[in-house]
């Protein structure tokens, strides 16, 4: 994680290092920032200094801040907040902590061994690296925001009229509404009256979501019995969130991501933006493969999620992998569709799912997030292209089971699933159209994507030569045992697996789908 610790009273190099690490998380590098004030800090990730600690492989930006030693930086909360000690008050600690000292000096005891140095100091990060922001910036609108509960005693409708009289050209008031009355008679009214101009944006979850939107803030004062305005951020709050920045200084944007990425080597924090989300079932030892297989990754993911369904009696769910992600462990076994709604609670832009007989090479991730950049879609490490309109099983398969130089277009994937996140909306616009469990879910994906986003489903490469590119390393070994679904339910069943991939294949294409073949037939 890169680190920044400031120590100034100069709301210049303040917001110039808050602007800096809203750049580089909006980059996917792991930025913190340590010492800002209460207001400050709910402008971008930060924490208490009291929180601060080094970790290994860090990039720590001290600001201001003189270090003499690496045990100083480990004690940097101690150096910018000493305790006091009042000898009137607070007698006895005093005298116990100058006995203490004394004692180390006679006894030569060191209480504080020296720490070991295992990550980046940068004490001198050069200020025209920062402040590029400030000389590239254009102006933006004056807009201005009034933060509060909304209920009588804020007299938020004063404060809203001050703005508009002090030439803002736009007031967005954000706050949950404590007195539903007063918002209907006091506020209500100026909102149509000034419609456009003033507008009620509710309550985002972080305040860095409202700072981004604005550039002054209001507020009443009860002390004083008038509005006041409260801040005004400088340069005029263009630089406030990371999306507002870019928009303005595009060019800057790359010379400072690249030119700090050289100097200080901070690539080894970019976040890849991927949650990977595995699935547990009767295949419990194969986590800890899958598992290591995602460590090896060339390209890691930000988060593993587990989701695990009720293996049944007889079998033993792997709980020691299952604490290795962050797991949901159900009591009941709700089939191959319940994965993909888990997904939906990932954070990052991409997500991708893996069957747990699924083993992908060290360069998976990597080949799928390059090949998405060229064709936005589902991936997947096999994928079928379909010959017969009725009959699911007469397809040709390119992946894994019959390897594929180029980026091939098919008709649906499985095994692996990559995806941004924003997919699952699609995913979740229909219900499963029958009543299946065990089956179904790979068809109804690339039918849904395709109906509602107008998106294709791809395989992407790979290669003959080069099985790290694969997603699927073992497929042929650990994909064809007793507890495969296609194998489990043919003999246990009635062919129920059989009849009912088939039924969902037929009943997507009753309601839109389009396959590859006859798409092109019939056009």
């Amino acid at each position: 994680m890169i680190k920044i610790i400031v120590d100034s009273d100069s709301l210049e190099v303040v917001e110039n290092y808050i602007n800096l690490c809203n750049l580089l998380n909006q980059n996917n590098y792991e930025c913190t920032i340590y010492g800002l004030t209460k207001t400050d800090s709910e402008r971008c990730k930060s924490s208490h200094i009291s929180m601060f600690s080094p970790q290994k492989n860090d990039t720590i930006i001290l600001d201001n801040i003189s270090v003499k030693s690496v045990n100083d930086v480990y004690n940097l909360a101690r150096i910018l907040n000493p305790p006091v000690y009042s000898l009137k008050k607070n007698k006895l600690k005093y005298k116990i902590k100058r006995w203490i000292k004394i004692q180390k000096e006679k006894l030569k005891i060191v209480f504080e061994l020296p720490k070991p140095k295992n990550f980046d100091l940068i004490t001198n990060l050069s200020a025209p690296i920062v402040d590029i922001y400030g000389q590239n910036l254009e102006k933006t609108a004056k807009i201005a925001g009034v933060l509060t509960v909304i209920k009588p005693d804020g007299q938020i409708e004063v404060s809203i009229k001050k703005a508009i009289d002090d030439g803002m050209e736009k007031v967005l008031l954000f706050g949950r509404i404590g007195d539903p009355v007063y918002y209907h008679d006091k506020i209500s009214p100026i909102l149509k009256t000034y419609h456009g101009k003033v507008q009620y944006c509710g309550y985002p979850d972080c305040r860095e979501k409202i700072y981004s939107q604005i550039s002054h803030v209001y507020d009443f004062s009860k002390n004083r019995n008038l509005p006041y305005l409260e801040m005004e951020f400088t340069n005029n709050n263009v630089a406030l969130c990371s999306n507002h920045l870019l928009t303005y200084v595009k060019k800057t944007e790359d010379e400072i991501i690249e030119t700090l990425s050289k100097k200080f080597n901070l690539n080894k924090h970019k976040r890849s933006n991927i949650t990977v989300v595995l699935n547990g079932f009767r295949r419990g030892k194969n986590l800890e493969k899958q598992i290591n297989a995602l460590k090896n990754q060339t390209i890691k993911p930000d988060e593993i999620m587990l989701w695990y369904n009720d293996p049944g009696k007889g079998y033993n769910i792997n709980r020691k992998m299952a604490a290795q992600a962050k797991s949901a462990i159900s009591n009941e076994n709700w089939g191959v569709w319940a994965r993909f709604y888990y997904a939906m609670n990932a954070k990052t832009k991409y997500i991708c799912v893996f069957d747990d007989d699924t083993i992908p090479g060290s360069k998976w991730l990597e080949n799928c997030l390059e090949t998405i950049k060229e064709h936005r879609g589902l991936l997947g490490t096999i994928g079928l292209i379909y010959n017969d309109k009725d009959n699911y099983y007469n397809h040709t398969r390119y992946g894994w089971a019959n390897p594929n130089k180029e980026t091939t277009k098919v008709d649906i994937v499985g095994h692996s699933w990559f995806f941004e996140k924003e997919f699952l909306t699609a995913f979740c616009r229909e219900w499963p159209l029958l009543d299946v469990k065990i089956c179904g879910e790979d068809i109804h994906f690339s039918y849904t994507l395709q109906k509602y986003l107008g998106l294709n489903t791809y395989v992407p490469p790979h290669p003959e030569n080069d099985q790290t590119m694969w997603g699927s390393l073992k497929g042929w070994e650990l994909g064809v045992d007793n507890h495969a679904i296609s194998h489990q339910h043919i003999v246990n069943s009635n062919n129920s697996f059989l009849f009912g991939v088939n039924d969902y294949f037929k009943e997507c294409q009753k309601n839109g789908w389009k396959l590859i073949k006859f798409e092109e037939v019939n056009k």
